[in-house]
């Protein structure tokens, strides 16, 4: 989640085009900044008024992430018991603006990706010096300063992951929260599955990561591995798959019969062949 300031305090703000430093702007309270040791914590201001006040959360995403992120809207106000609760869609695409346009959906306001671009033109330059997944990334703290300066009924705002789902109400969490500014939930991997994290993988999928900590060897023992993996769209997957069809490659595979095994690793640490050995179980 990341989370807004109130309209007084954020009218100086200058803003980037980087996912980084907007969000960074937004951030409600910086205890090092003494120039802002008159802002206190929003979340004391959120929960002050929290029976009475419209709760604003927001969100991003495309046709190809609709059902997903329809999902996450209909968990959260499903969940919300009551609560005033109004979620801001940015659309990614036509097709998303239209089908909840279509919808009337109670709770969700459609906005259109171009008033946005309208609004900030240095994002129409992020736009052509980056691919589509690194300008989404973008957007998602953009979408924040967009609402916050722009609708006045907008005080402060929530910004929601479009691949989450609520089972329970989210009003425990500002709860938890209590004064402080950030909150830092731990993995809790349920002790039922604890046998399977033998041989698992920790996945990292972030464009911009901060450096790994360093932590004790036990942990990635048992077969354990940490690697990265490609941020990638639906597109271009289909325009990967084009290009690898007018890529003339060539797969060379050597067959060894299962007991042949011992062989097949003497001829690869001789280099005796090129490409990949298989055991066959039929001979």
């Amino acid at each position: 989640m990341k989370f807004g300031q109130d309209k007084q305090d954020r009218q100086n703000n200058r803003r980037g085009t980087s996912a980084h430093s907007a969000v960074l702007h937004f951030h409600p309270y910086d205890p090092f900044s003494s120039s802002r040791s008159d802002v206190a914590p929003i979340c004391d201001r959120q929960l002050t008024n929290c029976a009475n006040s419209m709760h604003d959360f927001c969100t991003c995403f495309d046709i190809n992430y609709a059902a997903r992120g329809l999902a996450m809207c209909e968990s959260l106000i499903g969940v919300s018991r009551g609560e005033p609760v109004r979620v801001f869609v940015l659309c990614l695409d036509e097709e998303v603006f239209e089908l909840l346009n279509r919808c009337q959906w109670p709770g969700l306001v459609p906005v259109p990706l171009a008033g946005i671009e309208q609004h900030d033109p240095l994002l129409l330059a992020a736009k052509n010096n980056r691919s589509k997944v690194e300008y989404y990334f973008t957007l998602s703290s953009c979408l924040v300063h967009f609402l916050l300066n722009t609708r006045e009924d907008v005080t402060m705002l929530t910004y929601l992951d479009a691949d989450l789902f609520f089972f329970s109400s989210w009003a425990v969490l500002f709860q938890e929260m209590g004064d402080s500014s950030i909150m830092v939930i731990p993995h809790r991997f349920p002790a039922r599955l604890r046998h399977l994290e033998k041989g698992g993988a920790v996945i990292c999928a972030g464009i911009h990561m901060s450096e790994i900590p360093a932590f004790p060897y036990d942990i990635l023992w048992g077969e354990r591995s940490i690697r990265s993996v490609a941020n990638l769209t639906r597109d271009d997957g289909v325009e990967f798959l084009e290009l690898a069809a007018q890529v003339p490659l060539h797969a060379e595979i050597h067959r060894f019969p299962l007991a042949a095994a011992n062989e097949a690793l003497q001829q690869l640490r001789r280099g005796a062949f090129q490409g990949a050995a298989v055991l066959t179980m039929n001979g």
